[in-house]
């Protein structure tokens, strides 16, 4: 079980940014980490969505995969939510990351 390239490198990408964005926080020129964040996880989401509708579509056999992928979509979309509302004080964002789950490409 494994994620996509694409996948796995935007994953990689937002966790990198989140804990970016917490460490930078008192800095006067944080640059928009949290809104990098939140892109990432629209492109997640995006391709979670497209992945899922793509095997619903074929009638796809693997139902785990189909159950995993919904699942990560709406975990992307809760992440934005978190990424939001988050303090700064704990890479939150990166933390609710490890909830997302592999798949079979």
């Amino acid at each position: 079980m494994q994620y996509t390239d694409e996948a796995y490198t935007m994953v990689k990408n937002m966790r990198q940014k989140c804990k970016t964005c917490v460490a930078k926080k008192f800095f006067q020129n944080s640059g928009n980490y949290r809104i990098e964040v939140q892109e990432y996880l629209q492109k997640l989401y995006s391709h979670y969505l497209n992945e899922f509708e793509e095997l619903r579509r074929l009638d796809s056999t693997s139902k785990e995969t189909i159950e995993t992928l919904k699942h990560n979509k709406y975990l992307c979309l809760d992440l934005v939510d978190v990424c939001k509302k988050c303090d700064r004080e704990l890479d939150r964002v990166n933390r609710e990351s490890m909830k997302l789950k592999e798949y079979k490409a």
